[in-house]
């Protein structure tokens, strides 16, 4: 009789369990015409879920979906309309329930963004936990920001941007960071701030001229440039980091340059400042 009342009882605990994960556990699904617009400044604010960025349909501005717990996260979408064909997208998820000391039984969301592959775009996406997929093939990039707080996120690129972005601004914070083929997205000006994480920066695909201010901490940032790049290297020195530049020559004090540099056709212009970090450059 006591195992049967046993089993009774851990079956009714099992059932309230799953009641009450369901009760916290959400789905949302939002979309947006495109319209008329032609140039977005999108926001995304996700700090407690995983979420993939991507293309989606040419007719639809933005699509936002997924599911999320209730009691951390409140996902919204705000659409601004604006004269001359100009929009700006909100996506946040944040919720003020979130305390330290009282989130063991809280799942972060899983989120989907797509966006319609036919305007400009300036993005500004800023991710605290979770994994993050942000896949920007096919959308046209004027000026990114990513902030990467304690997350593991990459950035894929399968094809080149068909603008010439003005400026890309990445910065992680304990977290990790990979990117693949980042230069893909031709950009003008590129600053990383590595802080304590580890970055991968995969430049391949890189056309153009352009600067690469890299700042580390205590983190390390691994570089990989494609071969026929030329490059230059600025580093004041510091005697705590560890610099390590494959197939660089040294021109004078601080100054590396790859040997083909003042004949190439593409070039990258790097300016280091590494604290009791490290920073490695490969070619690939």
């Amino acid at each position: 009789m006591n195992r049967k009342l046993s089993t009774v009882v851990i079956a009714v605990l099992l059932i309230g369990v799953v009641i009450a994960y369901a009760k916290k556990r959400q789905s949302f699904e939002h979309s947006e015409p495109l319209g008329d617009v032609t140039q977005v400044e999108l926001q995304i604010d996700l700090k407690f879920a995983e979420t993939i960025i991507k293309a989606g349909t040419s007719e639809t501005l933005v699509e936002f979906s997924g599911e999320y717990d209730e009691y951390a996260d409140e996902p919204t979408l705000e659409v601004e309309r604006r004269t001359g064909g100009k929009a700006f997208v909100h996506l946040d998820s944040e919720k003020s329930n979130i305390h330290f000391g009282n989130n063991k039984d809280i799942d972060g969301g899983e989120y989907l963004v797509t966006v319609s592959p036919t305007p400009e775009y300036s993005i500004r996406c800023e991710v605290g936990l979770g994994n993050n997929f942000l896949d920007l093939t096919d959308l046209k990039i004027k000026r990114l920001v990513v902030e990467s707080g304690l997350a593991e996120t990459n950035i894929v690129l399968d094809k080149p941007n068909e603008l010439e972005a003005d400026r890309v601004d990445i910065e992680t914070g304990l977290g990790e960071l990979d990117t693949d083929h980042l230069g893909y997205l031709r950009f003008k000006r590129l600053t990383v701030d590595a802080g304590m994480g580890e970055v991968t920066l995969d430049l391949r695909g890189y056309e153009g001229e352009g600067t690469v201010d890299i700042s580390v901490g205590m983190g390390s940032c691994n570089i990989f440039v494609p071969h026929g790049l030329g490059v230059r290297v600025h580093h004041d020195g510091g005697f705590m980091s560890s610099i390590d530049l494959d197939d660089m020559v040294k021109v004078r004090k601080g100054v590396w340059e790859s040997e083909d540099f003042d004949d190439a056709e593409n070039t990258l212009v790097f300016d280091l400042s590494v604290g009791m970090g490290d920073v490695d450059l490969r070619w690939k």
